[in-house]
């Protein structure tokens, strides 16, 4: 019950303190749904944990004229104790509850017995009374609650009572006026009502509930439970919860009926969806149109529904105007908007607005007119007003063609701005108008995306190359393109690349047509790498210039598939600043995705980090799990690399939390694999991350990236030969695209497999301005290999230039780790290394494994340091095995020694 209560921290603590004896109770006020009886209820569940007796009554309008209505709920559970009161108290109380016959007992009578009745109640147990709806009790039961508060004295009794006003007697209780939840505890109130509401659809209820708690939980639940996005249209909310209808409708206000039809107009107008209302003059012209008059609004004042101070009057709580305009009848609600169609002639698009909100049928001139509202808006990146726009021209639309196709824009841009639920539903309605799949091409890429979010099940790439005759020519292109990426996607499992090979270079697409160079290097880049390859670089070259976002993010892809990280990074940088443009945030999101990736991957760690944070956090806002699971674990990634295994190991746990929602894409798989595998390198666990690479190295166009990962741990646990294949398969890959990174990659990873002779010639390959980390690491890698044969002079070069690259790229268990291996080497450290390897070591070291290094590094064995400290010999030898993976170092000696340096952090 209390965990329910948020944002009521002060009105819980007032209510405390009046149960401990400090205050006789606490009157609440405030408007409709605004919490007061959830306090009352609360309140309750306070005074019973403390042993009260707490005695209930609601006041209804009903009941409002019945005398001692509210006293009747109030002390019947007390009628066992009316014996025990004096002769004429009982008597009065007998009559008044129908025990026994008599004539009505007067006021002041009753006032004493029932403060009598509460007095013995009290003296067993503390009495809490709870009033609800004040306003509506009746008024001799009020009265006998005021009897009881003046005359109490130290009896233990308490009143908890809430209303929109407060008809006791100033004076004899507290007030609280509550105000409507701050954001931040509405944004708490809704996650707890509905915990996998979208943030998008989040945003638009706290908006429309205003703070308002009820409103907060009901429209969330309703929201939830029938699967009905609200859309982005406020003239669009005619279903709403019971309760809310209830407590916001005009219905219960008893108003006569032009002050309705005046409030309804009054609801149109407050709710335009095209721009924020004009003046005074437009509304009461509206009115004139009607007959309406400001006569006619006097009884909504004195009812509090509206107030006027200013020249056009406002709902006192903006629930009662959604309420009010969603619960009028259509015919209501047309007659509203063609008499401000018929006056705001000085605004077309709003014209257009009214128009069709006025529209009971279908109109096809309002239709286009909509549609071109929508063009407008797309084109000045309001996606989200274009979305409502095309969708509204839809629903007016007579063919069904026509209507299908504006229900197709509207889900791409309602997809764009980020309301992935509610386009899923536009694809549901416009493919049920549509007389075959063909016959929508619009919906061809929003479906795919959708298909991607799992929201839809969408067209198989069969049905999409068997439509290709059937579809305009303009977007024959673009179905071969979804085609290639839904098997880029899936690994292929039907083997159907080489169908769309074929298909694509049947179309007779011109050779740099954007489409057909990334549908080309989706399904066969290794075929057509030597042709698609320039073409990928001259589109890069002049990426702004392409026609769509998703082209700029398909041909990023396309570069990726190439092997051309550089290119794919310029791609994804510039789909990112387009989308920013044209406020598409769905290709936004999973274009800084892939761009973090690739900065984590040139050793760009700040900003890749920054960059996955703020991916992680868009992807949640709009629901997009997987970009979330992939965004997470290139965070944890980057945390691993900059030593904070803290902040790795929960990021790493966020993304599996997120994982089980989604079907990973094989990239996105990679990239947990990959922040698995940093952080047990980190952490001095290799075979683990052997383990978690060779789980995705089949995925061939991310994996090889992580090839010098796979095989540094390969040669920590001797297992090599178990990566052969894979280090063969990226060779040649390597050659195929021409690409300085994976031949580097293949050369290092020979190297530490045996041939150290290839260390020389991986750091000779061109590249290292791009991926100075990688480098750095094969220095590291042949400066550990060149220690150990006591070639230190050599051995120190490569150390010292791969220790400065790890430090100015903040990896600093690399940087620590390259610094212990020169001091091992006779090489100088800078002397701010130690301090900080210290604190690297103190956090990655664990106590036991500090314990039997500096037990070991004093000549004792394995035996000796078991029987020291109560375990096994086993035991100690896993602590020392992963002290030195940790290390970098591979026996005692070498420990020894940097023990005596006091580098180690384990003494």
């Amino acid at each position: 019950m209390l965990g329910e209560m948020v944002g009521r921290e002060a009105e819980l603590a007032l209510m405390n303190e009046s149960l401990d004896g400090i205050g006789r109770g606490l009157v609440l006020r405030g408007p409709r749904g605004i919490g007061k009886t959830a306090l009352l209820r609360a309140g309750a569940h306070l005074a019973e944990r403390r042993g009260f007796t707490v005695l209930r009554c609601q006041g209804t309008p009903r009941e409002h004229t019945l005398r001692y209505s509210g006293l009747h709920q109030l002390l019947r559970p007390l009628l066992a104790d009316f014996a025990g009161l004096i002769e004429g108290e009982r008597d009065a109380l007998d009559v008044l509850f129908g025990i026994a016959d008599g004539p009505r007992p007067d006021s002041p009578l009753v006032c004493r017995a029932a403060s009598g009745l509460l007095v013995r109640a009290a003296s067993r147990a503390p009495v809490l009374l709870v009033l609800d709806d004040l306003p509506a009790l009746d008024p001799d039961s009020l009265r006998v609650v005021e009897y009881v508060l003046r005359h109490r004295g130290n009896t233990p009794v308490v009143v908890f009572a809430a209303g929109s006003t407060d008809p006791l007697t100033t004076g004899l209780l507290p007030r609280r006026d509550l105000p409507e939840l701050p954001p931040d505890a509405a944004g708490t109130l809704v996650g707890a009502v509905a915990p996998r509401l979208s943030a998008v659809d989040r945003d638009v209820v706290l908006g429309l509930a205003q703070g308002n708690p009820l409103a907060l939980a009901e429209w969330s639940r309703h929201l939830v439970e029938h699967g009905a996005p609200l859309g982005t249209c406020r003239y669009d909310l005619a279903d709403f919860p019971a309760r809310l209808e209830q407590d916001f409708g005009i219905a219960r206000h008893g108003l006569p009926r032009r002050t309705a039809r005046l409030l309804v107009l009054l609801a149109a107008y407050d709710g335009d969806i095209a721009d924020a209302p004009g003046g005074a003059d437009e509304f009461w012209r509206a009115a004139a149109e009607l007959e309406l008059t400001e006569a006619d609004l006097r009884a909504a004042e004195q009812s509090g529904v509206v107030t006027a101070a200013s020249d056009v009057p406002r709902f006192g709580h903006p629930l009662t105007r959604a309420v009010l305009y969603g619960t009028a009848s259509p015919a209501e609600r047309s007659r509203a908007h063609t008499a401000f169609a018929d006056t705001l002639t000085a605004d077309p698009d709003r014209v257009v607005w009214h128009r069709a909100a006025a529209t009971l049928g279908r109109d096809d001139h309002v239709a286009a007119r909509l549609h071109a509202i929508g063009e407008q808006a797309r084109r000045n990146g309001a996606v989200a007003r274009a979305a409502t726009a095309y969708e509204w021209a839809g629903r007016l639309s007579t063919a069904g063609d026509a209507a299908a196709h504006r229900l197709g824009l509207a889900a791409d841009a309602a997809l764009r701005a980020g309301h992935r639920r509610h386009a899923a539903v536009l694809i549901g309605r416009a493919r049920s108008l549509a007389e075959h799949p063909a016959a929508v091409p619009d919906l061809i890429l929003p479906e795919y995306y959708a298909r991607v979010l799992n929201d839809v099940p969408g067209q198989s790439v069969d049905e999409l190359l068997r439509s290709l005759p059937e579809l305009p020519p303009t977007h024959r292109g673009l179905a071969v393109l979804v085609a290639a990426m839904d098997v880029h996607n899936s690994g292929d499992p039907g083997g159907e690349a080489a169908r769309i090979e074929r298909a694509t270079v049947r179309l007779g697409l011109a050779a740099d047509d954007p489409l057909r160079v990334i549908t080309l290097a989706a399904v066969a880049p290794r075929t057509h790498a030597r042709e698609l390859m320039p073409l990928v670089r001259r589109h890069c070259g002049r990426v702004a210039e392409l026609a769509t976002t998703y082209q700029m993010v398909g041909l990023g892809g396309a570069a990726e598939s190439l092997r051309m990280v550089p290119e794919a990074e310029q791609c994804y940088r510039a789909a990112i600043v387009a989308c920013d443009t044209e406020n598409s945030l769905l290709e936004k999101c999973l274009s800084m995705v892939r761009h973090a990736s690739l900065l984590a991957l040139t050793g760009a760690f700040a900003p890749a980090l920054t960059e996955a944070r703020e991916a992680c956090t868009q992807a949640e806002r709009l629901d997009l799990t997987e970009a979330a699971v992939a965004s997470a674990a290139i965070a944890a990634r980057v945390h691993a690399w900059q030593g904070d295994v803290p902040a790795a190991v929960a990021s790493l746990a966020r993304s599996a939390r997120l994982t089980h929602l989604a079907r990973p894409h094989p990239a996105t798989l990679t990239e947990v694999a990959s922040a698995r595998a940093a952080l047990a390198l980190v952490q001095g666990r290799p075979a683990e991350a052997v383990h978690a690479l060779l789980e995705v190295a089949g995925h061939r166009t991310w994996a090889g990236h992580t090839l010098g990962d796979l095989a540094e741990a390969a040669s920590r646990v001797g297992g090599s030969s178990a990566v052969a294949d894979v280090v063969e398969r990226i060779a040649a890959d390597a050659e195929v695209f021409d690409s300085d990174l994976l031949r580097h990659l293949t050369l290092r990873a020979r190297a530490l497999a045996g041939d150290a002779s290839l260390f020389d010639e991986a750091l000779a390959t061109p590249g290292e301005d791009r991926f100075p980390v990688e480098w750095a690491r094969t220095r590291l890698a042949h400066g550990e290999w060149l220690r150990r044969r006591r070639r230190q002079l050599r051995a120190r070069s490569r150390l010292a230039a791969a220790s400065a690259v790890f430090a100015a790229a903040g990896a600093e268990p690399w940087r620590v780790r390259a610094s212990l291996e020169l001091r091992a080497a006779g090489g100088t450290v800078p002397s701010s290394d130690p301090e900080r390897g210290d604190q690297l070591e103190r956090a990655t070291l664990t106590p036991q494994e500090r314990l039997v290094a500096r037990l070991a590094g004093d000549g004792l064995s394995n035996q000796d340091i078991a029987g020291r400290i109560a375990v096994s010999p086993r035991t100690v030898g896993t602590h020392l095995a992963n002290t030195y993976a940790k290390l970098g170092i591979r026996r005692r000696s070498e420990l020894a020694a940097l023990l005596r340096d006091g580098t180690t952090g384990v003494r």
